[in-house]
């Protein structure tokens, strides 16, 4: 894991502006982890065309519907993966 360190300054993290401001520092491959304070889908479908994943909980009124259900491999603990 390599962690990113970006010097945002408190004006560019006000609102959506955060994510105009992190849209360009977003990298193929990598695994953004994400608030739900800061929830924007728009920003969410950006990160997927970047070909990078994210993890983020969301909010409790939001509407969303399940489209594959993933099991865990022979009760290794994980969903998916090596």
């Amino acid at each position: 894991m390599v962690r990113q360190r970006n010097n945002l300054e408190e004006k560019d993290v006000q609102g959506l502006k955060f994510f105009r401001v992190l849209n360009p520092l977003l990298q193929p491959g990598r695994l953004y982890v994400l608030d739900r304070g800061y929830n924007s889908y728009e920003f969410f479908q950006d990160i997927v065309d970047k070909k990078a994943s994210f993890v983020c909980r969301i909010q409790n009124n939001a509407a969303y519907q399940v489209i594959e259900t993933k099991h865990d491999l022979a009760g290794s603990g994980r969903c998916w993966g090596h």
